[in-house]
Order: C-alpha cells, then structure tokens, then sequence
C-alpha cells in the first residue's frame, strides 16, 4: 500500500480548490489544545506527496476515441433509429414510440408527459454504449421556467433504468443548480441559473475523478470511487422537459480505471497462445485483442476479429454466454455451463484476465483454508433491481418466493453473478393453528433446482424453539440440507431474542443473525451493538466458537440492518450501523430491505449503507474476516462519555461507553475502527496504532501518532477508520 498523506493535525488536509467542497474541521472542543500540541510533537519526516486533483486527471492530453455519436439531424419522429457513429441502437426506458421521448428534426426532445400522461423518469441509453473513463459531450437546455424538474446526463450506470436515484453518476440541472451525484449521495452542487438557452456540457470521468465543465468551464469536479467500472451513458428529465443536441459518447485518451479489476487470474503484454483453468462455470474473461479466437469449456468458439484493437468481455453462468465488445453487447446466448480451459489462440491478444464468478465464494465458503467474499445481503432485490443491487455491493440477494418461480428468478441473478438465499420449505409462522411442516421430497426438489445459484440456505423466518412442530421444522430442513448439499444454513430472528433464545436455533444454523431494527425497535443506536454481542454470546451459549469452518461447527454472526420508511433513517445512522455491527462482531451485514431502501423515505439510509460497504469491500472486509485480531483501546477526554439508558428485552436497564473500538492486522496494514454510539461530540485518544501517522478512511486526512496513540474528534454518531503500515 502507498502511503500518500503524511503527518498532519486532525483538520482536513487541504484539497484542490475545484474539488468538491469537503467538510469543515470538527467544532473546537476541550481536547483540541492536547490535540495541536501532540501534532507538533509528531516525527513530521514522512514527505507529503500531493496527490493530483480530479481537474488534473480528467485533463485530455490527446483526442478522446468516439463510441457513439448523434446530432439528430433527422425527420421528427417518435423512432430514435441508431446513432450517427457506432449504428446503435437507443434503449428508452418506455416502448419505443411512446412519445416520451422523440426526434424534432434538430434535436433529442425528452418529455415526462409527452406520451399523454405525467410519467417521471424519462431517460434514455446512448446506443448500450458501457464504458468506464468517458467524455460525454452534448448540446442541452430546458424547456420551461415552470418546469424545474431535473434533467441531465447520467454515466457508469449498471443497468439500463435511468432512474435518477440508481447506482451510477448523474449530473443534473434543478432550477438552476447543477449537482453531481454518486447514486443518491452529492458529490457537489454550483448555482448555475438556467435561461432555458443552449449550453455545452462536457462531463469527464477517469478512475475516481469527475468533471463537469459548462460552456468550456469547469464547474464541478469531485474525487469519488464508489463506482469504478463501465456502465452505460445517457440523458434523462425527471418531471422536467429538455432537449439534448450534438451528443459525443467517447473514451478517454489515457483512461485510468484497469481493465481487469480483481481478476483472479490475468496476463499483460503481447501473448499468442494463454490457457486458463476455469474451475467453475460460472467466470469472465476480459481481453484485448485485434483478432484471434477464445474457445470455452462448453464447446463455442468466439471469433475476435475486428477492425483496430478491441476490449473484449465474455461473462459465462450456467445459464448463458454474453460477448461484449468495446462495452457494447454484439451476442448472447443459452449454454449449459461446464467446467473445462478457457483457449486464447491466435493474433495479438494483451491484458487477459478471468474471474471465477463463483455463487459459492460468499463467507463462510466452509473449512479454516476456503475463502469467500464478506457477506452483504440484501433483502426484496426485485429481478429489475439485480445489477444495481450488485453495484451497490450486494453478493447474496432474495426475493420472497420459492419454487419454480425463485429458480427463474435465482437464473437471472447468477447471469449477473449473485448468488441468491436459497429459499427452502414452505413452513409459515402464524400464532394461529400449527402449519404442516415441509414435505423431505419437495425441500429436496428446490435444493436439486437451486443448487448452482445459491450460495447460503434460508428457513422459514422466526421459528420458534419452544413450538415443537417449528423445532421439527428447523430440525428436518437443517438434517435435509446438510445431506444434499455442502452449503452454509441461515434463518432470519427477530430482535427481541435473546442470547439465551437465540442459543437454542444455533446447532441448526451456520450463519446466525437477528434483526438489529433501531427506528423500528424504538432503541437508540446503541441497541446495534448489543444484537451483534448478544449474538455472539449466543453462539457461545450454544457450546460453538465465531469462525468460518461451519462443517466443523463453527458460526458465522451477521448484523441485520433495518431500512423502514415508517421508521425513517439517516444516511449516519446506516453507517453507524454497519461498522457498529461490525466492531461487536459481525462478519456480515445485511440491510432489510432493499424494497424499502427506494421508497422515499428511506432513500438517505440507503447512502449511509452503500458508504459502509463501499469501504468493507476497499479491503477490510477481508481484514476483519482473514486479519489477525489486534488489541486496541480508547480513553474519552471531552464531551459524551456513556450512551443513553436503554433495555433491551427481557434484561436490566443498560447502557454503554460511547467508543467501541476494534483493530485487525492483514496484508500489511494494521486498520482501527472506532464508533461513536452517542448523539453529542466528544473527543478521545485511540491506542493501539503503529507508526508515526495514521490516514483516515474516507475523510482526505491523516493523523499523528505518538507511541500507538492518535487524538480525534467525533460528531454525532461518527465513525473513523484509521489505517498504518502494521508493524
């Protein structure tokens, strides 16, 4: 790892004046003078390297390589045809020919109400075209003062949607004022005016810079990589009207985002022949290449000629083979997925990769030496929603269903290489009459049908240990599954459990979570802290240790998050949530529910979230799954100092310190987290670092650190993570 912030005082280290605004320095409180004081004393011999701003990389220092082109010069018509340069086909979010969306004769119209009725969401994707490092470059203006409604272009989105509030980059124009989003969180915002006249947009994106310059001037420029890999480009007005002219879709000249991002397996410089074991059938392979051919383990040949270089992307699941060229889809079709050598053979080919999309590789794969990803689970993701749920970090996603109707929809998930919550048994719980338990031949059916696209089983939620037709229910589902299939069991819990409950389902369950719902609990959000440790006390209770060798009775505890929009969330409270979760021992997460997560009022909770996992993924996830456990502790010296009284069910009153903290060692890092579970600030001292600074996570700063020790400040249900060189 490249250490690029050397030693500084707590504050914001200074940024790039056309960067996005950053967050002022925590208010002075108490502990700032010890703080300063410590600053100064540090070893300051670190040389600060000053890293490029994002106006600095979106720079174009040659012509950019056009993907798609269109000036729209055509007969007024409600039929878009292809673009002028790339022949591509427009994708609208509606039927084509439903009005919304239209040719002028000079222009691009998009209209909320033009197909007769007041529709939101109006957008439409530039020919499939998918790239990541992009310039788009587009004539534009709005219609009408009354409508103020946002209207803009939107890039890197996984799926063809175009909501505005999807995975992705939007830069859009309200009454006015111009905002770049990542998703739904606002990466910066200029008061622009509108005068309903034609303006050039330009919008640059390279690795985590992106720039939006208007009329040649750069307005907004921001870092951020939440999403770092192609998508697809287009232009949209959200109950507003606009029209797009002279639109260019092209690649940047000296892209930084690396064609094979976590590709297991890869090659760089020219190569002839390659050979790549594919120990599963569902991978991708990714190559550049002027011609030659790949041949896949199920016998189909892919022919790569083309005219100049091109990236290539074959993405195998069980079910079906996709080839894209230059980001563009030129073919799919069904296959039946086997196991066998991916071939490269002839011409040039350069920078190959593959990456075993694997639906099993999610923690706990089973056994102390089998690896998986950290768990992100989410709930209610609907068949429309499976790419977006996979760019916003999910890897294990369900629908409440089962049957014939779940395998079709566990088919589309494993195509977008997710692997789903195994639904098995068709038990309901009800206070009412006792429900027939689930029949052996039918369980045995659905694990036969979902066997290549699940990655955990799930039993019917909430059965109860002191019914005895739910015990043999539990019981029959755990006996069934583990003599059919060699993967993890997990069954939802609600929060009131428990250790003492919850200890009672463990030996019938290898991934153990319950409900950490603060809003809908009524808790503070010091309740999350005690789910995850009452959990692992559960665990412990049950005579079984936390770790991943579920096949030799180990437990995986999972926080369950909940998004309710009774029970509104902030995008901190989310955060908070995750690495709370995480600090008290979760090696899990997941968020009920990502249905709930797009209703309005839930919509800030979900950023909250999306930042959590966007982090875990960075690399701590696998520090806090595979890292060795380091000690660390905290002394608060100002402000708050315990949580608010709470009582969780069936136990005393109670209450906390405010920290929680947590440090693990791997890869060569040492990473600390610590989490404020108080609603007012205070400030604290952090042991256990190394080294003589320490960056912080997510925050563009860095700390001083003085015999293992750093001083901080905390807000309001803050979260630091502090990253050193581990020793």
């Amino acid at each position: 790892m490249t250490w690029l912030l050397a030693c500084t005082s707590p504050d914001v280290l200074d940024s790039d004046p056309t960067d996005s605004p950053v967050a002022e320095s925590p208010a002075e409180s108490p502990a700032d003078s010890t703080r300063d004081s410590q600053a100064e004393e540090c070893d300051t011999a670190v040389p600060q390297v000053s890293e490029p701003s994002a106006a600095e990389l979106c720079a174009l220092t040659g012509e950019p390589t056009v993907l798609a082109s269109d000036s729209f010069t055509r007969d007024a018509s409600w039929d878009l045809g292809e673009t002028e340069v790339g022949g591509h086909a427009y994708v609208e979010v509606n039927e084509p020919g439903s009005g919304y969306v239209t040719l002028t004769g000079d222009a691009l119209s998009i209209h909320y109400f033009g197909g007769g009725s007041s529709v939101p969401d109006q957008w439409v994707d530039v020919g499939r075209t998918a790239v990541a490092d992009v310039v788009v470059d587009a004539r534009m203006r709005t219609y009408s003062e009354y409508y103020a409604g946002l209207f803009g272009l939107s890039y890197r989105l996984p799926t063809q949607n175009g909501h505005w509030r999807s995975a992705g980059y939007h830069v859009l124009l309200e009454s006015g004022v111009l905002t770049l989003y990542a998703g739904q969180a606002a990466l910066g915002s200029v008061e622009l005016g509108d005068d309903h006249d034609w303006h050039d947009w330009r919008i640059v994106a390279n690795g985590d810079a992106h720039c939006v310059y208007v009329d040649e001037a750069l307005v907004l420029s921001a870092r951020d990589a939440t999403w770092e890999r192609p998508g697809y480009v287009g232009a949209g007005a959200y109950y507003s009207i606009g029209y797009v002219d002279d639109l260019v879709v092209s690649e940047h000249p000296e892209p930084l985002s690396a064609l094979l991002p976590g590709f297991d397996l890869g090659a760089s410089g020219p190569v002839e022949t390659l050979e790549l074991e594919a120990s599963v059938g569902v991978y991708e392979v990714a190559v550049t290449a002027e011609s030659g051919t790949v041949d896949l383990p199920n016998g189909a040949e892919v022919d790569l000629a083309a005219d100049g270089s091109s990236d290539w992307r074959l993405l195998q699941t069980a079910h079906t083979l996709r080839v894209l060229q230059d980001g563009v889809e030129v073919s799919s079709q069904a296959i039946e997925g086997q196991v066998g050598t991916v071939s490269l053979e002839g011409g040039t080919l350069t920078d190959i990769g593959l990456r075993e999309l694997d639906a099993d590789a999610v923690y706990p794969a089973g056994g102390v030496d089998q690896t998986g990803r950290f768990p992100v689970v989410l709930y209610s993701v609907s068949e429309a929603q499976l790419s977006q749920g996979g760019a916003l970090g999910g890897n294990l996603v369900q629908i409440y269903d089962r049957g014939e109707s779940y395998a079709d929809y566990a088919r589309a998930a494993s195509e977008e290489g997710l692997p789903v919550l195994g639904n098995l048994g068709s038990y309901y719980v009800d206070d009412a009459d006792p429900q027939a338990n689930s029949v052996e031949s039918e369980v045995r059916a659905d694990i036969e049908a979902l066997a290549g696209e699940a990655g955990w089983w799930s039993y019917p939620e909430e059965l109860r240990f002191w019914r005895d037709n739910e015990v043999t229910e539990l019981s029959n589902l755990y006996d069934w599954t583990r003599d059919a299939s060699p993967k993890p069991t997990f069954m939802y819990q609600a929060n009131h459990y428990t250790a003492d409950a919850l200890a009672e389902s463990v030996p019938y369950l290898d991934v153990v979570g319950k409900g950490s719902y603060v809003g809908y609990a009524g808790q503070p959000r010091a309740w999350v802290r005690h789910q995850l440790e009452s959990t692992v006390e559960g665990i412990e209770l049950a005579g079984r240790t936390v770790g991943p060798d579920w096949q030799a009775g180990e437990r995986t505890p999972v926080l369950i998050a909940g998004l309710f929009p009774e029970n509104p969330e902030t995008a901190a409270d989310l955060h908070h949530d995750v690495w709370s979760g995480v600090v008290s021992g979760a090696r899990g997460v997941a968020l009920f529910s990502y249905a709930y997560a797009y209703q309005v009022d839930s919509l800030d909770g979900l950023d909250g979230f999306v930042q959590a996992v966007a982090e875990l993924e960075s690399g701590i996830g696998d520090a806090v799954l595979y890292g060795d456990a380091v000690e660390v502790s905290f002394d608060i010296l100002a402000g708050a100092t315990d949580t608010v009284e709470f009582t969780p069910y069936g136990l005393e009153p109670m209450t906390y310190a405010c920290l929680n903290v947590a440090g693990w060692d791997h890869a060569g890092v040492r990473t600390v987290v610590a989490v404020s579970s108080c609603d007012e600030p205070l400030s604290a001292s952090i042991s256990g670092l190394v080294g003589v600074d320490a960056h912080v996570v997510s925050e563009d700063r860095a700390l001083c650190v003085d015999e293992g020790v750093l001083l901080d400040d905390f807000e309001a249900l803050e979260v630091h993570i502090y990253q050193t060189e581990a020793p």
